[in-house]
C-alpha cells in the first residue's frame, strides 16, 4: 500500500487494528477504472473490493460533468499517483463517485478509513466550490440506489444509517477541507492530504476502544460515532459520541456504502479506502500499546528517555524528537523496534540548557506514523555534559566510553605511576557516546588515563592486571 500520507501521528499507541476487513482498496492493481467495477474480468482485484461507479469515466476533459478515473502519474507535484480522482466542473449537474451494496450486513464496532486531498480551481467565483457546505458525502445503510442526481441527504429516510460530509474551503492557492457532521462544519479545517477515521458503534450496548492519541479508553454509545482526522503529523478527534441519523436503518447490520461527490468545483483524491470492524476488548488492538509511557530524567550530563511496551505488532521503529519550545521539534535519533514487549531507552547526550521537550514518533511497517504525548526534563547546565568512563580493563588494552556534546578531536593519554607517557591516541569524537578500544603495554600496576578535549581535561586512575 502506498504512502501518500504525512501522518504521524500523534500518538503514544498506534493504529486501530481491524478484527475483520470487508472492503479494502488502494488502487495499486491497475490505472483503469473499469478494473475496479463489480463484474470486471480483472482477477487481480477481488470481487469483494470492487464497486459500482457513478459518473463519467476516463481522462478528465472540458465540460460540466464529474469525471472518475485513477491517476496514473503524480498530479501537479502533489504525489497523487494511483488514487481515485474525481473532477467536477462549475455548474455540473451530474454527481460522481461509487457505491457498494453487497456488504455482508456488518455489525459491531465499525471503522471506515480513507485518505483524502483536494485541489481548487484557479478562480473562485460564484458556484466554483462549496464553502463550508459538503461537497462529498459518505453514507452507510441498507437499500441504496445508483442515483447520480439525487442528493445523498435525500437518498431515503429509510435507507441511511449514518453519514459524513467533507466540505471544500479556502482558495486555489491554499485549498482546505473540513468535516461536516451534525448539520455543521466540525472543528478544524485542514490543508494537504489527511487520513479520516470514522468509528461507528452498530451494537446494542456501549463499546470501548483505545484512543489513537493517548491510548486511553474511549466509550462509544450504541448507534453513535466518533470521527478522527490525521493531518500534518497531528491527530484530532473532531466528532465525539454523535448519534447516527436513523438507528432503525441498520438494525440488521450495514449492507451498503456510498461515496458521492455532489457539489462544488474542485479535484478530489481518495485512497486506501477500508471498511472493517475493530476489536473492542483492548487486547492487542493496537500495533503498540504501552505499559509505561515515555519519561525523561536528567542523568549526569545527559537526559535519559525510557518507555515500556506491553504489546507490539507490525512495529518498525521509534524516532526521538527534541524541542526547546514544545513547538519546533528536531529528530535526534531512532531506536529500532523488537516487536515484542520491551523496555526501550535513549540517551540525549547533548541537551540544551533549560527545559528540553521530548516526544516519540512511532512508525509501523505500513508507513503509518504516530506521535506520543510530549514530556520534558530541565537541564540546569551545571551537570557535566562531557565526561568519560572506563568500561573494560584487560592485560593489554582498555575500553573507554567518552561522551561528547559536539563533534571534536580528543587526545587520549596513558601515564604510569611515575608520570611517564606510556601510550597516546588521537580520536575524532562524534556527538553522543564514543567507544574507544585503547591498547597499552607494560607491567601490571596503577596507571592514569587522561582525556583532553579542547579546554577540558579529564583524568582517571585505573589498575592494570
Amino acid at each position: 500500500m502506498k504512502k501518500i500520507l504525512l501522518v504521524p501521528l500523534i500518538i503514544s499507541p498506534c493504529l486501530l487494528m481491524a478484527q475483520s476487513t470487508y472492503f479494502e482498496q488502494d488502487f495499486e492493481s491497475s490505472t483503469l477504472i473499469s478494473d475496479y467495477i463489480t463484474g470486471s474480468s480483472n482477477f487481480n482485484i477481488q470481487e469483494a473490493n470492487k464497486v459500482t461507479i457513478m459518473g463519467n469515466q476516463g481522462t478528465p476533459n472540458a465540460g460540466q460533468s464529474t469525471i472518475v478515473d485513477i491517476t496514473s502519474n503524480p498530479d501537479n507535484n502533489m504525489n497523487h499517483s494511483n488514487q481515485l480522482r474525481l473532477v467536477r466542473a462549475q455548474g455540473a449537474t451530474p454527481r460522481g463517485g461509487f457505491f457498494k451494496n453487497d456488504l455482508p450486513f456488518i455489525t459491531g464496532l465499525i471503522l471506515v478509513s480513507f485518505d483524502f486531498d483536494n485541489q481548487l480551481p484557479p478562480t473562485t467565483g460564484s458556484g466554483n466550490y462549496a464553502t463550508g457546505m459538503p461537497s462529498t458525502w459518505l453514507q452507510l445503510g441498507d437499500g441504496f440506489t445508483n442515483d447520480l442526481n439525487q442528493e445523498p441527504t435525500n437518498e431515503s429516510s429509510t435507507t441511511v444509517y449514518a453519514e459524513l460530509g467533507i466540505a471544500n474551503q479556502g482558495a486555489a492557492s491554499n485549498p482546505k477541507w473540513g468535516i461536516y457532521a451534525n448539520g455543521k462544519l466540525e472543528g478544524d479545517v485542514f490543508s494537504g492530504s489527511g487520513k479520516i477515521k470514522w468509528v461507528i458503534n452498530n451494537t446494542s450496548g456501549n463499546v470501548t476502544y483505545k484512543s489513537p492519541i493517548d491510548n486511553n479508553a474511549i466509550v462509544l454509545e450504541p448507534d453513535h460515532y466518533d470521527i478522527w482526522v490525521t493531518n500534518d503529523n497531528k491527530t484530532v478527534q473532531l466528532v465525539t459520541n454523535s448519534a447516527v441519523l436513523n438507528s432503525a436503518n441498520a438494525s440488521g447490520g450495514i449492507k451498503d456504502f456510498k461515496d458521492i461527490y455532489v457539489s462544488g468545483n474542485s479535484t478530489q483524491y481518495q485512497d486506501n479506502i477500508k471498511i472493517s470492524t475493530l476489536k473492542t476488548d483492548g487486547s492487542a488492538s493496537l500495533p503498540v500499546s504501552f505499559a509505561s509511557p515515555l519519561s525523561a530524567n536528567v542523568s549526569g550530563g545527559a537526559i535519559l528517555l525510557s518507555w515500556k511496551t506491553a504489546t507490539e505488532f507490525n512495529n518498525r521503529l521509534f524516532n526521538i524528537y527534541r524541542s526547546t519550545d514544545a513547538i519546533n521539534f528536531k529528530n535526534i535519533g531512532q531506536v529500532n523496534a523488537v516487536n515484542r514487549p520491551n523496555i526501550y531507552t535513549f540517551t540525549d547526550f547533548a541537551p540544551e540548557k533549560g527545559i528540553n521537550y521530548y516526544r516519540l514518533e512511532q512508525i509501523d511497517n505500513d508507513g503509518n506514523i504516530f506521535v506520543s504525548k510530549t514530556v520534558n526534563a530541565k537541564f540546569n547546565g551545571s551537570e557535566q555534559k562531557d565526561n568519560f568512563s572506563i568500561t573494560r580493563i584487560a592485560s593489554n588494552s582498555i575500553t573507554i566510553k567518552v561522551l561528547s556534546s559536539t563533534t571534536q578531536n580528543a587526545l587520549v593519554l596513558v601515564y604510569n605511576l611515575s608520570g611517564k607517557l606510556i601510550a597516546s591516541m588521537k580520536k575524532e569524537l562524534q556527538i553522543g557516546a564514543n567507544i574507544i578500544d585503547f591498547p597499552i603495554v607494560g607491567s601490571s600496576g596503577i596507571y592514569f588515563l587522561k582525556v583532553n578535549k579542547g579546554a577540558r581535561h579529564y583524568t582517571q586512575k585505573f589498575l592494570k592486571p
